[in-house]
């Protein structure tokens, strides 16, 4: 079996996501509780799980969303970016898009009111999430 360079590699990856040729990048990341698989279509996150095991997740997401799936750091960095916020204290609550068409096969269940509230689950939508609603205890409401 030949081995590509690491260098050609990473720019084949970088590549192959600044050219829109991927239906999902996906990376691990380290975190203070756990390693994470997070993977992102064109739509926006798609899935971020304790479950890390590349092969078995990658072979879901090609089952959703085609099989250009690979793992490619760059479209994962604003994601990177605001979880390393949060876990750092910075950051409350998460802007990011949502691809909610693999949320049937989810663990984590979505209200159907407001998915049905849209004329589309899956549409293109900033959302500002409560950072806790999947990392831990509900937060308290501040009202008075």
């Amino acid at each position: 079996m030949n081995t590509v360079p690491p260098t050609l590699d990473a720019r084949f990856r970088a590549e192959a996501a600044a050219e829109g040729l991927l239906d999902v990048a996906y990376d691990v990341l380290e975190s203070p509780v756990g390693d994470l698989f997070v993977g992102v279509s064109d739509r926006g996150l798609c899935v971020i799980s304790y479950d890390t095991d590349a092969e078995d997740q990658a072979e879901r997401l090609a089952r959703g969303f085609g099989s250009r799936v690979l793992r490619s750091p760059r479209p994962i960095e604003p994601t990177k970016r605001q979880l390393h916020e949060y876990f750092e204290g910075k950051r409350r609550r998460f802007d990011l898009d949502v691809d909610l068409r693999l949320s049937r096969d989810s663990a984590v269940s979505c209200s159907r009111s407001s998915a049905a509230s849209r004329s589309a689950r899956s549409r293109r939508t900033a959302h500002s999430l409560p950072a806790r609603a999947s990392l831990g205890p509900p937060v308290r409401s501040e009202r008075s």
